[in-house]
């Protein structure tokens, strides 16, 4: 399966276009300045690297300048987006609720990235990925702050951050044993 794997920011976008059959990166990139005059798009494509200045005045466009990069760039393994079989958006903090992939309803820090693909590659799934579900399980006694303990018992808990990428680090480290 290709994954088309979306960080949407603020004011910027970075993306992986991902193998998951043989775990190769096919494409990445960022769109930044989204918003600004001048938006600037950098890709790699098969050891190639480009850099444009585009118009994004919004993740709308945004999107639709990586899409069209995807399939019109000399040598990209993509000629057609209808290989892509889901889109995957990163997600900073899913707090306790949140502690595996779902699929998004309402997340407004990223919103805007997650409306943007819907738009651009209808009927594609769309699937949140948090980066704070990997440490969702400790111990409460290790997610308690120094606080008092009313505000744990509201809800207030430590979250262990770059999650995705401890996950990854311990199953390749697994498979070495």
């Amino acid at each position: 399966m290709i994954v088309l794997i979306v960080n949407s920011g603020s004011s910027s976008l970075k993306y992986e276009v991902f193998n998951l059959n043989n775990e190769k990166s096919l494409f990445s990139g960022a769109v930044t300045r989204i918003g600004m005059e001048e938006a600037e798009h950098s890709y790699t494509c098969s050891g190639k690297k480009a850099f444009l200045k585009i118009s994004a005045p919004d993740h709308l466009a945004a999107i639709e300048k990586v899409l069209e990069a995807l399939t019109s760039t000399q040598d990209s393994p993509l000629q057609d987006l209808s290989v892509i079989g889901a889109v995957a958006h990163l997600i900073g903090h899913g707090g306790s609720e949140y502690r595996s992939p779902v699929m998004p309803l309402h997340h407004p820090a990223m919103l805007k990235g997650i409306e943007a693909c819907e738009q651009a590659l209808p009927g594609i799934p769309q699937v949140a990925v948090f980066d704070t579900a990997f440490h969702s399980t400790i111990p409460d006694e290790a997610a308690i702050y120094g606080l008092p303990y009313d505000y744990f018992a509201r809800g207030i808990r430590k979250f262990g951050f770059h999650g995705n990428s401890h996950d990854f680090v311990a199953h390749k480290a697994g498979a070495h044993r």
